[in-house]
């Protein structure tokens, strides 16, 4: 993960913000040498492969004709109580506010230095394009010691026994909410259930595997990289040629960057879509067989709809030409 750029440069902030801790400057520049020389294998792949990762990195980031968006920092920022938890983050922020007094220690100033940066750097990334809740995860490494050790220290012990009961409940209902309904003879609808997305998954390649067991010879085709992804894995045998659809070019994934569709020119294709219109793909086969559905329940007034849909002769990705 490139998020450990942001240790580093912690790093570098705590050994020249205390003059006495730069007696660990030459340490540490040797130890980014290393790093560099482990790094280096993965550098020259991206170098050969036109920088793919730091371009999807870039493309996450959104960066582009960025503005000023107060509503998506707001919108972070409130995350956050989620992320590290509502008293945990509460507790952040009162040590920051007093962060005169009470980081003054060096052992809290350096959980601090490995902690708010991060965090900062991404409330300034929201407040100029937008950051998912999970990007700030890296500080909270360091800020659970921090704020654990100064709550001790304040003889608030109850504040993190709370704390802690919060996140094992929050836990119990995200894993267990569903199973637990269903003790109680309470069908959960699908959309109060938290892990609706992650269910489903093997009935879906059950379904699809089992069409793929009559149609011999054709490749599996999606073009959603978490289908084709579940899929890949759930569909026995384990369809690694599978194809992910990429009829606009460009490379957004490591499907994309892989794939190779003009080896596959001629070839037949099981398409799995919960695109309304697939339209733009048949125009690049030769025929289409008839429209299967697959229907995955997810609990009551919830399913996932899919079109499978088996396809000949592959023309290519290249538009033909009038």
């Amino acid at each position: 993960k490139y998020a450990i750029v942001y240790w580093l440069g912690s790093a570098l902030l705590y050994l020249l913000a205390f003059r006495d801790e730069r007696r660990h400057l030459r340490r540490f520049l040797g130890t980014i040498a290393l790093a560099l020389v482990i790094y280096a294998p993965n550098f020259l792949w991206n170098w050969r492969h036109g920088f793919v990762s730091y371009h999807h990195t870039e493309d996450n980031a959104a960066l582009a004709g960025a503005g000023l968006h107060p509503a998506n920092l707001l919108d972070f920022l409130g995350s956050q109580f989620g992320v590290f938890g509502p008293l945990f983050f509460a507790t952040l922020i009162v040590l920051i506010v007093l962060s005169g007094r009470a980081l003054r220690e060096r052992r809290a100033a350096l959980l601090a230095f490995f902690a708010l940066p991060t965090l900062a750097l991404m409330l300034a990334e929201s407040l100029l394009s937008r950051a998912e809740p999970n990007w700030a995860a890296p500080a909270y490494l360091s800020a659970t010691v921090l704020v654990v050790a100064w709550l001790l220290t304040c003889n608030l012990r109850v504040i993190i026994i709370v704390s802690i009961a919060l996140h094992v409940a929050a836990a119990a209902v995200l894993l267990e909410l569903k199973p637990l309904a269903a003790a109680v003879g309470y069908d959960l609808p699908g959309k109060y259930d938290p892990l609706h997305r992650l269910r489903g998954w093997r009935r879906l390649g059950d379904a699809v595997g089992r069409i793929l067991a009559v149609n011999p010879g054709a490749i599996l085709l999606a073009d959603d990289r978490e289908e084709i992804a579940a899929l890949e894995y759930y569909v026995r045998p384990h369809p690694f040629n599978a194809l992910k659809w990429n009829g606009e070019g460009g490379v957004h994934d490591q499907f994309d960057l892989t794939a190779d569709p003009d080896r596959l020119i001629g070839r037949s294709f099981l398409l799995v879509s919960q695109a309304p219109d697939i339209s733009p793909i048949l125009a690049r086969f030769g025929a289409a067989g008839p429209v299967q559905h697959v229907i995955i329940p997810l609990g009551p007034g919830m399913a996932r709809q899919y079109t499978v849909r088996l396809l000949s002769d592959f023309k290519g990705y290249a538009r033909p030409r009038d």
